[in-house]
């Protein structure tokens, strides 16, 4: 998860590029604009019940960012409710399933979190560990010391904490899932280094070299010719019709430009990024939408792969609001029981809404 850390935020080892576009970025940035940019309407037949889904509602959205955000970079996200009335998320880095594999069986979780006390900036100097176990509104949490990789002594104790479960949503295989970075690293690998080669030769042909008649080359006794400057003067045969001039090159780079734009295809390929959403082309050929109609079946595989991760959110979502009311009440807060099968999420149409000039509005459902 750390490797992933570091390609989402721009601190690859490879000091070897030129050019350092941050694709993996764009990927997670990309999923968070079209899954969540327009948020759900969450329903629930009880007033009391519906005026705590409103008070939760703008955190619950900011955490879903993060989680959409966390399941494309690791596989997994988590949704917290240590805060009354505001679910967050927490980085699954900080986050440990506590289970026997080969029962299937799943017992509780662990959070622990370095976070910052003192007065030195960007330097954790406390530990937070909080242990939840499966069926139990209860949790132990402890803070430690601190100091590096050293865990120290106890800062602070609450054997009794009341703080709802957290929810985990998984994307893939495995405790923490797999993330979609792993089957994109070596074609991003390849563009960014293609990129940078391209760049370095577009400098080299694009610096203008000066020719000159050879008559005016000095060669000294030591053979050295005393007007050339760092091989920049290229001679003209003396005779020739030919004024002096400064010589430029357009570099062709065609099979470059194919080798990249197909790896841009696979990374879409394989993170469900139509083409058509990117303007990027496809098999060298720009893309023409006629209409609406064809810009969703164009969109077809981005737009079934939101609705699958809108469908892994939903549940997550649900469980987050009727857990956070275990939270509010244990802060002695007026805090409604939540019945999570009773919350209803409906999700807007994703993408667009584009009709043809033949369609009835309200057909974009079909």
């Amino acid at each position: 998860m750390d490797q992933w850390a570091q390609r989402y935020g721009r601190k690859n080892a490879d000091n070897t590029r030129r050019l350092k576009p941050n694709t993996y970025r764009f990927v997670a940035q990309f999923w968070q604009d079209v899954v969540i940019s327009s948020p759900p309407v969450i329903t629930h037949p009880g007033a009391r019940q519906q005026d705590a889904i409103d008070l939760m509602f703008p955190s619950l959205v900011a955490a879903s960012r993060n989680v959409v955000r966390d399941i494309v970079r690791y596989g997994c996200g988590v949704f917290t409710n240590d805060t009354a009335y505001r679910p967050g998320s927490l980085d699954p880095r900080f986050y440990y399933p506590v289970a026997r594999p080969e029962r299937g069986e799943y017992m509780g979780a662990i959070a622990a979190v370095p976070f910052t006390e003192g007065a030195t900036a960007n330097v954790a100097d406390r530990l937070a560990v909080t242990q939840y176990q499966q069926g139990s509104a209860k949790a132990s949490k402890t803070v430690y010391a601190l100091n590096g990789q050293t865990v120290g002594a106890v800062k602070e104790s609450f054997d009794d904490a009341i703080l709802a479960h957290p929810v985990l949503i998984t994307w893939g295989e495995g405790e923490f899932g797999e993330s979609w970075y792993s089957d994109i690293e070596e074609y991003v690998i390849d563009l960014h280094r293609r990129e940078s080669l391209v760049s370095e030769a577009l400098d080299r042909h694009t610096n203008p070299h000066l020719a000159v008649h050879e008559a005016t080359f000095k060669v000294g006794t030591d053979g050295k010719v005393t007007v050339a400057q760092d091989g920049m003067i290229l001679p003209i045969p003396d005779g020739a019709d030919v004024a002096p001039q400064y010589v430029t090159w357009d570099a062709e780079f065609g099979a470059q430009e194919t080798a990249m734009d197909r790896a841009v295809e696979r990374i879409q390929r394989f993170t469900a990024i139509a083409p058509v959403l990117t303007q990027h082309r496809q098999d060298g050929h720009e893309f023409n939408v006629p209409s609406g109609s064809a810009l969703r079946r164009l969109s077809l595989v981005t737009v079934q792969r939101i609705n699958t991760v809108r469908e892994a959110l939903t549940v997550g979502m649900r469980t987050a609001l009727a857990e956070n009311m275990i939270t509010a009440a244990g802060a002695g807060l007026e805090a409604p029981t939540l019945d999570a099968d009773k919350i209803k999420i409906e999700w807007p149409l994703p993408l667009f809404a584009a009709e043809d000039d033949d369609e009835e509005p309200g057909d974009v459902n079909d």
